[in-house]
């Protein structure tokens, strides 16, 4: 009997998680924003609004660090950066 419970416990989880992952994948749907570009020499920042926005008022943003060969990473980082300085208004990074 023991087994049986401990069985339909760890089923019940399986079914569950599953169920969450339905959650999160519908959330990505709904509000997942598409970057056309990458490109630091991009002016546009139209597609970066939907980061600014969730940034709302926070004075400190932190951006995680990449594996080094990244180039592309390095590249979308760099247009992040260059859109939290001139339009967001921050002016100081630190490593």
């Amino acid at each position: 009997m023991f087994k049986f419970i401990i069985s339909f416990f760890i089923f019940l989880h399986f079914i569950l998680f599953a169920a969450g992952q339905d959650r999160v994948q519908q959330f990505v749907k709904q509000t997942a924003v598409p970057i056309p570009t990458i490109e630091p020499d991009s002016t546009n920042f139209s597609d970066l609004e939907a980061i600014g926005t969730a940034i709302g008022d926070a004075t400190i943003v932190m951006l995680g660090e990449q594996d080094h060969g990244d180039a592309p990473v390095f590249l979308a980082k760099t247009r992040l950066i260059k859109y939290l300085h001139e339009k967001k208004g921050f002016n100081v990074l630190a490593f």
